[in-house]
């Protein structure tokens, strides 16, 4: 009993009792010899159970544990043998057999040979009466006879299969084969029958099919074919390739191929068999399809599309099987698990089981037919189902020949309808198997059919085209439910998933502004986006497919548990077509039907998981528990699946992070981040691919973690600092993952949080090590990502700055360019090691940078930074600077520059400050070489040249400004000067250019010009020295350079305050803002003076009641705004009024005083306090003050400076006393009275 227990248990793969059985037998003190060995019968078959789902799989480990198994069941089956009992030897026999079944393949064969003869022998031994086992034992002992070529051991083995069939089931089948092995033993005589001369050759060419040439197996291919069809075989071959060294053209060759083999495959093949008539059907069919099969293997494709085509002209419905009714009932048969073996039917008739074994063969034949069409289509550069790109067409056109598109040409849009009948054709193909699969009722056959299409049509699914899919798989589906889905569960899920979504795809609303949603739509409830009316049938239809996948997979069968991942993603459809329908999901969401209680709460959590998701669509909103008390219900869960788990984590992290929960995107993170080791950490390569999904969702994870503090950074500062370290975290997983914008995506975010911190030394100086780890990945990943090279050209940039310490964030183009991004982390890097003066540390960096950087413009910022430290340490940047030959000549000049100012060397100096003034020659550049001419000078008397050397660079400069053009000269003077300005090819020296004598005071009219002069005039007068003679000249030039300046900017003023709005105030305003407001705006005559200008006046009047004489220093009498003063008083107290400021300042002719006419306005103020001095230490105190009213306006309206401005006041008050004091001593001189002055 209890060995009858073991063996049921076996039976239903309970292993676990039946080993407690035996475990229990074991106990019992029995010695029957008989009962163990059935004991060891069953432990065997116990090795191969507990393989589990892997029984029948043909991996290495299976098969060498199913063959460990076979050979302890030898020794078995030997022990029964002594032992004598004939129904032990049956049993040991059919045990060996049902172990050896799966091995009964072409290439395990020869692993059974010895096992099988033992069981043969045993049988023999006994005259068992088990004749359907001994038949069905030798006919697989010839099949591995033939394998070793024995023949003559594999016809005897024929021979006792058809003695032991008695009731001549697999009469026809022994009988074809026995034929076969005859034929192969008369190697010197030629048969009569053309079936028997087919027979030959395909065997000759199976058997070379390791040793022959390609051209050897095909002319043996052909030679067979032409023996079963000598009319149109070679015809119709013929067809394949007879546009071959045609002289056409594009669109003439495509066409001229789809016309020859439509018109031939469709007249001459179908004929042949008209001719033929039945006659040997059976026999010519079987010789099609071995054909058929070995040109396959043989990869000859054109043969074994000819012959498929024939073969498969026999698929006419002449042979047909009646429905099986063993099983009952139909439902029964869409239960099917189990592969149902052809040979097993006992019930069936003779004639019925040649007719499926024929079926069987056309549906085989079918499946290689549209993998052949499928290699055709592979040969015009396409894959299943998709339509060709027009070729280029370069014929030579003759002139007035009207142009057409290619898509307009008649024989493209043949070509494109033939290519569209090979794909309908591999379609029908593998659609057409599976009905003859469903005819037999056999689940391999429409498992295989799905399999085909799942595979060819993979690009398809990639693209999401999945509306296109459905119509194919549905047919597919069909199948499945009618016959059975075999072990093929998962298959069948991700087949009704692909319908679903082709069912509902045509008919999701779309948004009608997008990136808006009200979001205050209520719970169970319609949003403003509904399905169209008719598409209804279709998202119906699409909920029953779910929902038939889902009840398959509920756990009621223990054969169709499949992996939580695969049935995630049919959930998640069956969700959103739920919403689609406006349908409400039970409070026990989805899990009614669910049998398995730890699947039951996966399924629970991952539908909220989905109705929140889709609860911001606009669409129904579902009536789903909080979020929190999602993640609640998820923690609760056993997940088996960590992939899985760590998604659904990373998705509750994001949607809290989008409802702003920051406590709850920090728990979902961190539990996601905890299953690194669990998701990561596999084993198996071919779950290569599970553990890069897992690493990407370890990515974002940590992103999402990263943003949601960034959002808390304001209120806690620290936050900044974790924030970065998860981006980093997220880039390391990226690198893992090989995903290159993974890791872009870390670092842009990285970026971003580390800008406010780049501008600090000490914070660069922390930001060094992650950033070398954000390289590192980005290095490490950036082969997998396609960089296209462009040519290394940029806009031209450069700050004009002449520190070496660069602004990271200066603008490389997009921000979003992952290039960008890169040249600017590499700038900061080598920033970090400029703060600290290691600058060959720099400089390896910057080569490393070039070396990995693609070669396009962002590469110049490296080169620039290379520039700078070559120069810092003394090296010939020559190489470098040819980098930007494709600049503008401007950008070149600037680099030169830095070159100059970085540079240790004076003559290295002296060299880049040539090649920076060489490199300017265009007049739009004249203004940056009258600056470099400037610097170059101050640097030239700061180091000690000659001084003619340093005052002849100035007066170069000095002309460079007079000889500039400006729009106000007359017409005949321009036209004269582009004369003399054409470029000239020398070698440039540094010198000065010949004056242009005919320029005039009146002909200056430009602020920024005379501003260069007044700046020229006062260097030259600091060069020449005190003493010179030549000192007193340049300071009165300057002085002459400013009274133009005013008198050109108040001209230009006073037209400029004609178009100024007017300030609109009254007398009530004014009284309430008061006299002294700086807001009250009043006219010039109206404004009243500050108290150091009133004391000043009060002193004047009462120095005038004491002379008697000239009347001395009056105050600026009130008149028009835009008025010179002319006198030295007037200047003394001069200060204009806003109207004036603000004129200068709107003023955008190149007249007025703002930052477009003064560039330097620091600078200028410097020079003309200079100037202010010099005069005053030549005696000229009178010429001060005009140059320092000017000093007072640049301050006061271009830097707007108070602490310069009250400066300069006190300057000029001090001048004023000093003209007073000699005024006064002068008329005491002359009046021979004495005053005395109390200061």
């Amino acid at each position: 009993l209890l060995i009858d227990v073991a063996r049921l248990c076996i039976e239903i793969d309970q292993v676990a009792f039946a080993r407690n059985c035996l475990n229990a037998f074991k106990d019992c003190e029995i010695t029957d010899s008989g009962l163990l060995v059935e004991i060891e019968f069953l432990e065997c078959e116990m090795i191969v159970k507990q393989l589990g789902d892997k029984q029948e799989a043909y991996s290495k480990s299976s098969v060498e544990v199913r063959l460990s198994a076979i050979k302890r069941m030898e020794q078995a089956l030997e022990n029964a043998v002594r032992s004598g009992n004939a129904n032990v030897v049956q049993g040991a026999c059919a045990t060996q057999w049902n172990l050896c079944l799966p091995l009964l393949q072409r290439n395990l064969r020869k692993h059974v040979r010895r096992p099988l003869t033992a069981v043969a022998k045993a049988l023999e031994d006994i005259s068992s009466l088990q004749v359907t086992l001994r038949c069905r034992v030798h006919t697989e002992l010839a099949k591995c006879e033939e394998a070793v070529e024995q023949i003559e051991a594999a016809v005897k083995h024929v021979n006792k299969a058809l003695e032991l069939d008695d009731s001549g089931f697999y009469h026809e089948r022994l009988q074809t084969m026995l034929h076969r092995l005859q034929l192969s033993t008369q190697l010197y005589r030629t048969p009569d029958r053309p079936e028997d001369v087919a027979a030959i050759i395909i065997e000759q060419a199976r058997k070379s099919s390791e040793s022959g040439s390609v051209r050897m197996k095909r002319s043996l291919l052909v030679k067979a074919g032409l023996a079963l069809a000598p009319d149109a075989f070679q015809y119709v071959l013929d067809s394949e390739n007879e546009t071959k060294g045609m002289n056409l053209g594009v669109f003439c060759f495509l066409f001229e191929k789809h016309r020859l083999q439509s018109r031939i495959q469709l007249e001459k093949a179908p004929g042949h068999l008209k001719r033929l008539g039945d006659e040997n059907d059976r026999e010519r069919s079987r010789l099609w399809v071995d054909l058929v099969k070995t040109a396959r293997q043989q990869h000859v494709w054109d043969v074994c599309r000819v012959a498929a085509t024939f073969c498969l002209l026999y698929d006419d419905a002449r042979w047909k099987t009646e429905p099986s009714e063993k099983e009952g009932s139909k439902d029964k048969r869409k239960s099917a698990n189990t592969r149902k073996s052809p040979d097993t039917d006992q019930g069936s008739t003779d004639s019925n089981l040649h007719d499926a074994d024929l079926l069987r063969m056309l549906a085989e034949v079918h499946y290689i037919n549209g993998e052949a069409l499928i290699h055709l289509l592979r040969c015009e550069g396409l894959k299943l189902n998709e339509s060709p790109d027009p070729p280029v067409d370069n014929r030579q056109r003759p002139k007035g020949h009207e142009y057409k598109k290619p898509e307009q040409e008649p024989e493209w849009a043949e070509y494109t309808d033939w290519i569209h009948h090979l794909n309908k054709q591999a379609t029908s193909a593998f659609l057409r198997a599976i009905e003859l699969g469903i005819e037999l009722e056999e689940t391999w056959i429409i498992c295989s059919g799905a399999a085909y299409l799942w595979n060819y049509s993979n690009h398809l699914l990639v693209a999401s085209r999945y509306t296109e899919l459905a119509p194919m798989f549905q047919q597919v589906l069909f199948g499945m439910q009618q016959i059975g889905h075999s072990t093929e569960a998962t298959l069948l899920v991700r087949i009704c998933e692909v319908i679903a979504k082709g069912l509902i795809r045509p008919w999701i609303p779309k948004k009608k502004t997008a990136g808006k949603s009200t979001g205050n739509t209520a719970p169970g409830t319609t949003a403003g986006l509904a399905v169209d009316p008719d598409g209804m049938d279709d998202v119906k239809r699409a909920l029953e497919v779910c929902e038939y996948g889902l009840q398959v997979t509920n756990g009621s069968n223990q054969g169709d548990i499949i992996s939580t991942s695969v049935r995630h993603q049919l959930l998640a459809t069956w969700v959103q077509v739920k919403q689609m329908l406006q349908q409400q999901i039970s409070p026990g969401f989805g899990t009614e039907n669910e049998k398995i209680p730890e699947q039951r709460d996966m399924t629970k959590s991952l539908v909220m998981l989905e109705m929140l998701s889709l609860n911001r669509n606009d669409m129904m909103e579902f009536t789903v528990p909080e979020i929190s008390e999602v993640c609640d219900a998820v923690d609760e869960c056993s997940w088996n699946n960590s992939g899985v788990e760590l998604e659904v984590w990373s998705r509750l992290a994001q949607l809290s992070r989008l409802q702003k929960n920051h406590s709850l995107v920090v728990r979902c993170s961190n539990n996601a981040l905890a299953l690194e080791q669990k998701a990561v950490n596999k084993k198996h390569t071919k779950e290569n691919h599970k553990r890069t999904v897992a690493l990407e969702m370890l990515a974002y994870a940590s992103c999402i973690r990263g943003e949601s503090l960034m959002d808390t950074c304001a209120a806690n500062p620290s936050a900044r600092r974790q924030a970065m370290h998860s981006f980093v975290d997220s880039a390391k997983f990226g690198e893992r993952a090989g995903n290159f914008s993974l890791v872009m995506m870390a670092c842009r975010r990285w970026w971003n949080a580390a800008l406010p911190l780049i501008p600090s030394p000490l914070e660069r100086e922390l930001l060094r090590q992650p950033l070398e780890v954000l390289l590192i990945s980005i290095l490490r990943t950036a082969n997998n990502a396609a960089v296209v090279d462009e040519p290394e050209v940029i806009d031209g940039e450069g700050d004009g700055s002449s520190n070496t310490k660069q602004s990271i964030g200066v603008s490389l183009g997009d921000p979003s360019d992952d290039r960008t991004l890169r040249s600017a982390m590499y700038g900061l890097q080598f920033q970090t090691f400029a703060d600290k003066g290691e600058w060959e540390e720099g400089l390896v960096v910057m080569d490393r940078a070039l070396h990995h950087m693609p070669r396009t413009k962002h590469r110049l910022l490296l080169f620039k930074h290379r520039v700078i430290v070559k120069a810092k340490l003394g090296k010939n940047v020559q190489m470098d600077i040819a980098k930007f030959r494709d600049e503008s000549e401007d950008y070149v000049s600037h680099m030169w520059h830095r070159v100059a100012l970085c540079s240790r060397e004076t003559l290295e100096q002296l060299m880049a400050f040539q090649k920076a003034i060489e490199a300017l020659h265009s007049d739009d550049t004249q203004w940056q070489k009258f600056e470099y001419l400037l610097e170059l000078a101050t640097w030239m008397y700061s180091n000690e040249f000659s001084i003619d050397d340093t005052v002849n660079i100035v007066e170069w400069a000095a002309d460079i400004l007079i000889n500039m053009k400006f729009h106000v000269e007359l017409p005949e003077q321009t036209q004269a000067d582009r004369g003399k300005g054409k470029k000239v090819e020398r070698e440039a020296i540094i010198g000065v250019e010949p004056n242009n004598l005919n320029v005039k005071f009146e002909d200056l009219h430009s602020t920024r010009q005379l501003d260069g002069l007044i700046r020229s005039h006062v260097m030259l007068a600091t060069i020449s020295g005190k003493g010179s003679k030549s000192h007193r000249t340049f300071c009165q030039l300057a002085y002459s350079f400013v009274m133009r300046l005013w008198k050109i900017s108040l001209t230009s003023a006073g037209v400029v305050m004609k178009h100024l709005p007017k300030p609109e105030t009254t007398a009530a305003d004014d009284t309430r803002k008061g006299s002294g407001s700086k807001k009250a705006k009043a006219t010039p005559a109206q404004t009243a003076p500050v108290k150091e200008r009133i004391k000043r006046k009060e002193y004047n009047k009462s120095k005038k009641r004491d002379i008697t004489t000239k009347p001395t220093i009056t105050a600026h009498s009130p008149g028009p705004p835009d008025a010179l003063p002319t006198s030295t008083s007037e200047w003394a107290t001069y200060e204009p009024p806003d109207e004036i400021i603000k004129a200068f300042l709107f003023d955008t002719s190149d007249c007025g005083i703002n930052k477009g006419t003064i560039t330097c306005a620091g600078m200028t103020v410097f020079y003309l306090l200079k100037l202010s001095e010099y005069l005053r230490d030549c005696s000229l105190h009178n010429l001060s003050l005009p140059v320092l009213c000017l000093a007072a306006v640049i301050t006061r309206g271009i830097l707007q400076s108070d602490s310069w401005t009250q400066l300069i006041n006190i300057q000029q008050s001090a001048l004023l006393f000093v003209s007073i004091f000699r005024k006064l001593s002068k008329q005491n001189k002359e009046s021979q009275h004495v005053y005395i002055l109390q200061a």
